[in-house]
């Protein structure tokens, strides 16, 4: 019998400038995982990153690991595609996040978003999502709440006073399984390989989506 405790990857999470997740692995013995191997792993069943072609490798802090956009991680919170022969153990920023996922999305869809109170008490107006209260009773941590203030950009802000989102912003986050509708989203890599790939299948989902 294979003892997992010592094969077991440990995935963990930040928040990076310019706002974005930076996803890394360390060993049972402290080691840090290898962030093409972590890739692998993380994203051999994920269809929409194209097995995790289009998710970048990057370093923080001296740790190399996977850069996320807020809408990547949407779509793969939601549905975690990772490998089963390999035993993951997803940090408790993780967990929350995955549990977040589908409530955030369909906070976004519905156009759920609600003026913030605590922002207007630090002076700034600014949005949050609406999502249930069983989803917010214990709170939510300050990693889930800069991923999901990213998630609502200018577009989405300006309708949110009114309880509702645009047909076309719902149409976008209901595709957002697609990485190839981030481009329409506004959400794009400096990279130009990324850009070029995107702007190709774009224009495919795009006309789906639309």
């Amino acid at each position: 019998m294979i003892d997992t405790s010592t094969t077991a990857i440990n995935v963990h999470a930040r928040w990076i400038a310019p706002g974005c997740f930076f996803l890394w692995g360390s060993r049972y013995n402290g080691g840090i995982c290898d962030a093409h191997d972590l890739k692998s792993l993380l994203f051999a069943w994920h269809e929409p990153s194209f097995y995790g072609t289009f998710i970048e490798v990057a370093e923080s802090m001296n740790v190399e690991g996977l850069q996320l956009s807020a809408l990547e991680a949407l779509d793969y919170f939601c549905s975690p595609a990772a490998v089963s022969h390999t035993k993951l153990e997803w940090s408790g920023e993780l967990r929350e996040l995955m549990s977040l996922a589908p409530h955030v999305k369909d906070a976004l869809v519905q156009g759920r978003c609600m003026p913030d109170f605590a922002k207007w008490k630090a002076g700034e107006l600014g949005w949050k999502l609406q999502l249930p209260e069983p989803v917010t009773e214990n709170g939510i941590s300050e990693l889930a709440r800069q991923w999901m203030d990213r998630l609502i950009p200018n577009g989405a802000r300006r309708t949110a006073c009114c309880g509702r989102a645009s047909a076309s912003w719902r149409r976008r986050i209901r595709c957002c399984s697609a990485v190839s509708c981030l481009p329409i989203c506004g959400w794009t890599r400096r990279t130009g390989s990324y850009r070029s790939a995107g702007r190709r299948t774009a224009r495919r989902f795009g006309r789906a989506c639309s």
